[in-house]
């Protein structure tokens, strides 16, 4: 079973990703400090909610903790409200395998989570430009 591990700073988020994500992976909650959860459970993929009021710390830290290590795990930006105005831009900034915009179900993970083992960023959910 693959193992995921979230970081979402909203509660609510973090619920329902988790909620989400119980049937296709096992769960690891990143913490107070996703580095250190990271480097303790090394996780295949690791899932990262981007908040409206702090985009660039978000974005930021995914970068971080795509870089960390020597074997990184697969990188999503998960944006359920749909502040980022480019996810292929923000995904190539935050060295990220893939973006979900919208409504986080089930049906919806289990495609991000098929298309970030493919080489180019995807994106599910609405495209903006």
């Amino acid at each position: 079973m693959t193992t995921v591990m979230i970081h979402a700073g909203a509660a609510r988020v973090r619920l329902q990703l988790t909620d989400a994500m119980r049937q296709l992976a096992q769960i690891i909650p990143s913490g107070s400090d996703p580095l250190r959860t990271l480097r303790a459970h090394k996780p295949d993929v690791l899932l990262i909610a981007v908040r409206r009021r702090d985009r660039r710390a978000s974005l930021s830290l995914a970068q971080r903790l795509k870089t960390d290590g020597r074997s990184p795990p697969l990188l999503g930006l998960i944006d359920p409200r749909c502040v980022l105005s480019d996810p292929i831009a923000a995904c190539t900034r935050a060295q990220a395998d893939g973006c979900l915009q919208g409504e986080l179900s089930t049906e919806r993970l289990a495609a991000l989570l098929l298309g970030l083992q493919q080489p180019e960023p995807c994106v599910i959910g609405t495209l903006r430009y």
